[in-house]
């Protein structure tokens, strides 16, 4: 018997309940092995047969480094219901990687793990082929991180600008950039990300 080995990085314990009944209904003759984490260590090599993310708005754009190791499976990044992938170019370590909504239709997401898995033998797909070198991932400048930390702080724009001895006008067009560069709509995405890059960032110079 087939054992499917799933990894969710998801705090929401009814989604994972429902997800494994949705699998086990794809795959009645699999027997499954599931477990939830909270971080996904940096040069562990990683064999799960599914593995599912929770990605707040832009995390999509930037590099993933704890997934570079990741040997094969379908990968599923689990995004907001006002999600929508309109396509680009997508950072190596998450290539392959199927989106589903938190509204997403039961009959999509069935036919999107059923693609990605007929797929998944093709070696196009090898996950183990990842290139870093020549990654389009999207990152924060230099004066873009001061702001961003600035930011996170909860100093106001003339603070920034005091602060970094930048004029207010280029501290607002810091952050429109940043907000255009990963496609955030407003403050609460702009927050959610840069507190997800600030914790990624500490999680990985552990």
């Amino acid at each position: 018997m087939t054992m499917l080995n799933v990894i969710y990085k998801n705090d929401n314990n009814f989604f994972k309940l429902g997800f494994n009944a949705l699998l086990e209904s794809l795959f009645p003759a699999a027997m499954f092995s599931s477990s939830a984490v909270n971080k996904i260590y940096k040069g562990k090599d990683t064999a799960t047969d599914v593995m599912v993310l929770s990605l707040c708005r832009g995390e999509e754009y930037i590099c993933h480094p704890e997934l570079q190791h990741r040997r094969g499976g379908i990968l599923i990044g689990l995004v907001g219901k006002q999600f929508r992938w309109r396509g680009g170019i997508l950072p190596s370590c998450l290539k392959e990687m199927i989106f589903i909504q938190q509204d997403e239709k039961i009959y999509r997401i069935i036919a999107q793990i059923k693609r990605a898995r007929m797929q998944e033998a093709t070696p196009s797909m090898n996950q183990s082929d990842i290139r870093c070198h020549d990654c389009r991932h999207r990152k924060l400048s230099r004066q873009q991180e001061k702001v961003a930390a600035a930011l996170l702080a909860g100093l106001s724009v003339r603070e920034i600008a005091g602060k970094l001895a930048l004029s207010e006008k280029t501290v607002f067009s810091h952050k429109r950039i940043i907000m255009s560069k990963f496609k955030l709509r407003h403050d609460v995405d702009l927050v959610l990300l840069l507190n997800y890059l600030r914790r990624s960032s500490a999680a990985h110079n552990d």
